[in-house]
């Protein structure tokens, strides 16, 4: 929003918003899953991450080594997914057009890029629906792709685990003032997460949808009023006089 009312200021941050992002959102992720063990919308709907081969005293846990996974498939693998796709999408218009040339090697990864990205994408949808219904009909327990290579799944947590989650959440205020920032940082970003996405979503749409109050007149500047004498019987733009006046939106 302020990038858009005020571009010759505030418009440098549209160029690292992805940055900011993956940062804040790598942050919160980190933190639900140490404390909490899943991800913030994981935590949000009461579930939670638990390691396929680990037990301890009849209980699974996450293990460092699956959170440190877990981190990679939920910020760093889609950061750069979004990238590539950025890059693919502009990169396909150029070779499009014949613009890439095979002959440095920079072109010729722009090249398999281009080309290569299409059955990537194709042999990952179809690995993740194909996981999805194995999923619905109780054949895994792994829904989605990222979590089978991440080697965890989803357990509905347990009234001990949300227990645990509570006490987690309240701030001991005599564990000194060093112990209670971070918490309280990761917390704040976490709610500002949660419900400013749906801030910042809807304010996108308002913008770009044209339903705020005079967005259409606003985003074209108003000409002033045309001073100049009007005389009558002569033409305003070949300034002769009017032979056959009409009717129609010419004249002369």
């Amino acid at each position: 929003t302020l990038a858009r009312s005020n571009p010759q200021r505030h418009g440098k941050w549209l160029y690292s918003y992805n940055e900011v992002y993956v940062i804040a959102d790598l942050v919160v992720q980190y933190y639900c899953l140490k404390q909490f063990g899943g991800s913030m919308a994981e935590n949000f709907y009461g579930l939670e991450r638990v390691s396929a081969n680990c037990e301890e005293k009849g209980r699974k846990f996450l293990k460092a080594k699956d959170r440190y996974w877990s981190i990679l498939f939920l910020v760093v693998i889609p950061y750069i997914r979004r990238k590539v796709e950025i890059y693919f999408r502009e990169w396909r218009l150029c070779y499009a057009d014949g613009i890439l040339r095979e002959g440095n090697w920079k072109d010729k990864f722009k090249v398999i890029l281009v080309k290569l990205y299409p059955w990537i994408y194709f042999i990952s949808t179809l690995s993740s629906l194909i996981l999805l219904l194995k999923y619905s009909v109780s054949r895994s327990k792994y829904p989605s792709l990222s979590l089978l290579l991440s080697g965890v799944h989803l357990v509905r947590a347990s009234g001990e685990s949300m227990a645990e989650w509570e006490m987690k959440k309240q701030i001991n205020w005599k564990s000194g003032i060093l112990n209670v920032v971070p918490t309280l940082l990761a917390l704040g970003t976490k709610w500002m997460l949660e419900f400013g996405a749906f801030g910042l979503q809807f304010a996108e749409w308002w913008m770009a949808s044209g339903s705020a109050p005079f967005s259409a007149i606003a985003a074209l500047p108003v000409p002033d009023f045309p001073n100049f004498e009007f005389k009558e019987k002569l033409c305003p733009l070949c300034k002769r006089l009017q032979d056959t006046p009409t009717l129609l939106p010419i004249s002369g």
